[in-house]
């Protein structure tokens, strides 16, 4: 990894810069690298992490297993800086932390585990470095208060429910190889109203979006193969979603409660296998699906 020296811009002394983040030693503070602004593509939040003040930590804050898996923290900062050397950080370890506001993270990190930080009520910022592999379930539920995050390129699995609650988060940008969007990954986001999703989505999963009643549009890339019951239940504000052709499973009551929703489908009919009521609770005698869609 590239060293370089730099001043610190708080305390002016000459300090060493690994990576992309580093603490000032003389007066802990931490600062960020421009670079870090084009991998996190625009979630990075400068006026946030501008000059965030850390205490040292104490080893006595942070529970280890195996030298390198974060088990429990036991301290009370809000501003956590995770130690080097940790790559995992364990179901749990963070659960109802409700003091925490952001989360550093070390260079060489692998995976969030099950509900990590469920409950964390006041994370603002989570800025998860590129070579993070997984996500699990229930990572973040009910952190109200995480505006945005990143999901890199590295990321090829985001678990069942991983932001369910997440009632702050505004946009997100998926930009990892996932092939399932899970149950509930985003499920109650009301303040969501933008998403990106990659081309290597295959499957959109039981309510996946449901009650994300802020998010006005999406792209579902042709590539996606089943939607599945319940996806975007509640979603009172979308507005058009085009159904690609590589669609082959559709389940039930998938827009129940789109009320502003129009539906273009680029099959000319139903296919086999979607359900017979996978337009109820949105099809009125108003409403009409729009068949055939972007044919000449």
């Amino acid at each position: 990894m590239e060293i370089k020296e730099n001043k610190c811009p708080s305390c002016g002394h000459t300090i060493k810069i690994r990576g992309n983040k580093y603490v000032c030693k003389y007066c802990k503070t931490i600062f960020y690298d421009e670079e870090i602004k084009d991998e996190n593509n625009g979630l990075y939040d400068e006026e946030f992490y501008k000059n965030i003040t850390v205490h040292n930590y104490d080893t006595d804050e942070f529970e280890i297993e195996y030298n390198q898996h974060l088990k429990k923290y036991k301290g009370n900062n809000e501003v956590v800086l995770i130690p080097n050397g940790i790559t995992v950080i364990r179901d749990n370890a963070f659960d109802g932390c409700s003091f925490i506001k952001a989360v550093i993270f070390p260079n060489d990190f692998v995976g969030i585990c099950d509900y990590a930080f469920r409950n964390c009520s006041s994370l603002q910022q989570v800025n998860i470095p590129n070579g993070t592999l997984y996500i699990r379930n229930n990572a973040f539920e009910g952190c109200s208060s995480l505006k945005s995050i990143n999901i890199p390129k590295s990321i090829y699995e985001i678990g069942r429910h991983a932001f369910t609650n997440c009632s702050s988060l505004t946009s997100i940008k998926i930009l990892g190889n996932v092939s399932k969007i899970k149950d509930g990954t985003f499920a109650q986001c009301t303040s969501l109203k933008s998403i990106y999703i990659p081309n290597s989505i295959r499957s959109i999963e039981w309510s996946a979006f449901e009650g994300c009643s802020s998010l006005k549009n999406i792209n579902i890339p042709y590539g996606v193969i089943s939607i599945d019951s319940l996806a975007f239940k509640g979603c009172t504000s979308l507005q058009n979603i085009v159904i690609p052709y590589s669609v082959k499973t559709l389940g039930k009551n998938v827009f129940e409660g789109c009320t502003s929703l129009k539906i273009y489908c680029e099959a000319i009919l139903p296919q086999n296998d979607w359900d017979k009521d996978w337009n109820k609770g949105w099809k009125t005698i108003l409403k009409k699906v729009h068949w055939d869609y972007g044919k000449k």
